[in-house]
């Protein structure tokens, strides 16, 4: 361990002068942490941060919802990244996260330095938390193996782990604040509560360890580092003994453990505090990457392979119009909440109900409180324009009034036009001119039908029957 010149930042410390460098002779490791002191983070680094929260707080909590995407995906390349894979197709979305991904392999978690609310937010607990900060070098890192099996995942189309993306917690618990305020809202707002109190109780373990857009991040940040001069650093490491590892954990202001003999005088990375441990067969540091992620990958596959048959074929549910097959849209919702947000009808709502793979998860429920409708408008389709990820498909006004969401039935027993009275709001309000009526000459009755190949459930008919006969089942 080598002491650093006077002013040179390293890990969020500056280290003093080391009178013992100068004669030869290099000061334990603990001393030289004992001679540093903390700098703090830089004043406009802090106000960035800060900027982006109160912007993304006031846009989520009262903007539109149709804007969601672009803030989700220009923000988060974890959720850019996996969705393309689990929706085979690259769009605007993926597009909008380029500079992010440019800046992440030129800068080490620069995402997390200048822009992530929810980093700020733990950062503050953190510091305010009486807790003794874990030392992260001891801990493997789990957000980057989430990373990986979530793009394993995502090659069957079940990303299981893109949920947990950081961004994606915080614009559930903005959204939950826009109201109304139910049992549901207060489920999307507690994940942001349960990171707050992992900061407070265990400083820095969430940024440092957990989190999968960090893992992202770091992982393109090696990526970057993988030239072919750095496999011949490598390389030269080994031959003297030692090899910087490629999978190790990322900046937290926590150095790694401190080696002995001559090979303790090599300084940790400036950007990431790699172990230094000896190879097996002096494989570079980009190979043995490229084998961890591709054995990750592959682990995530097989969960995903797990995760279609055992939580599928499920009870159908009525989901919004363009929802990919049941498994796939639980895995590829991010429970962010800009579809509920974005209905100006107020029929889709959280999931609090069924198996614990759908909590959260949106369903179309009919009957909500917003005056201007309480069906699937046949002029709207802002929720497929609000999602993030491909759980619900972009769809054109014409495709999604084509979209089958349910089927109406009718309790014929029940309904007022069987029983001869005057009645026919229902084959009025149809926007897709889906019921009709016949008379019979055996029993000289009328009798209502509903053609199921016009029929896209919107729930139109089911609000204004009189009698509360027809329902919209899930097919």
């Amino acid at each position: 361990m080598t002491c650093l010149p006077a002013g040179r930042r390293r890990f969020g410390w500056r280290a003093a002068k080391c009178p013992e460098s100068q004669s030869g002779v290099m000061p334990p490791h603990s001393k030289v942490r004992r001679m540093a002191r903390p700098t703090g983070q830089k004043p406009w680094r802090v106000a960035s941060r800060v900027g982006v929260l109160a912007g993304l707080t006031a846009w989520l909590a009262a903007g539109p919802a149709s804007c969601g995407p672009w803030v989700m995906a220009a923000l988060s390349p974890h959720v850019a990244a996996v969705s393309a894979v689990a929706a085979r197709s690259v769009g605007w979305a993926t597009a909008a996260c380029l500079p992010v991904v440019v800046l992440s392999v030129l800068r080490r978690r620069w995402l997390c330095r200048w822009a992530c609310p929810v980093g700020l937010m733990c950062d503050a607990c953190a510091k305010a938390s009486p807790v003794r900060k874990l030392p992260l070098s001891k801990l493997p890192p789990i957000g980057r193996w989430l990373v990986l099996l979530s793009l394993g995942g995502a090659l069957l189309g079940v990303p299981l782990f893109l949920w947990l993306d950081p961004l994606a917690i915080f614009s559930g618990a903005a959204g939950a604040a826009r109201g109304p305020w139910t049992a549901a809202s207060a489920a999307a707002a507690a994940g942001l509560a349960l990171l707050v109190v992992l900061g407070i109780a265990a400083p820095n373990l969430w940024c440092g360890r957990l989190c999968p857009l960090g893992g992202t991040q770091d992982l393109l940040a090696d990526l970057g580092r993988l030239g072919p001069r750095t496999w011949h650093g490598h390389l030269a490491h080994a031959s003297h003994g030692r090899l910087a590892r490629g999978f190790g954990p990322e900046e937290q202001g926590q150095d790694g453990p401190a080696t002995h003999g001559q090979d303790a005088r090599a300084t940790p990375s400036p950007v990431s505090t790699h172990v230094l441990r000896r190879p097996a067969s002096g494989t570079p540091a980009g190979a043995r990457l490229a084998r961890r992620s591709a054995l990750l990958a592959g682990i995530g596959a097989a969960l995903g392979l797990v995760a279609r048959k055992a939580f599928g074929p499920s009870p159908p549910k009525l989901r919004p119009p363009g929802a990919a097959e049941e498994v796939r849209f639980k895995a590829l919702c991010v429970r962010c909440g800009n579809c509920v947000r974005a209905c100006p009808s107020g029929i889709i709502r959280r999931d609090l109900g069924g198996e614990a793979s759908g909590v959260l998860a949106p369903v179309v429920r009919f009957g909500g409180e917003r005056p201007s409708g309480r069906y699937c408008l046949e002029t709207c389709n802002e929720c497929s324009r609000s999602c993030p990820t491909g759980a619900i498909a972009r769809l054109t006004l014409e495709q999604k009034n084509r979209w089958t969401i349910g089927l109406a039935r009718i309790d014929l027993p029940g309904c007022l036009v069987t029983a001869d009275q005057t009645c026919a709001v229902c084959i009025d309000i149809c926007p897709q001119k889906a019921i009709s009526m016949s008379f019979s000459q055996k029993t000289y009755t009328n009798t209502l039908h509903v053609d199921g190949r016009k029929c896209n459930g919107c729930g139109a008919c089911m609000l204004v029957c009189p009698v509360n006969v027809i329902a919209i089942e899930a097919v």
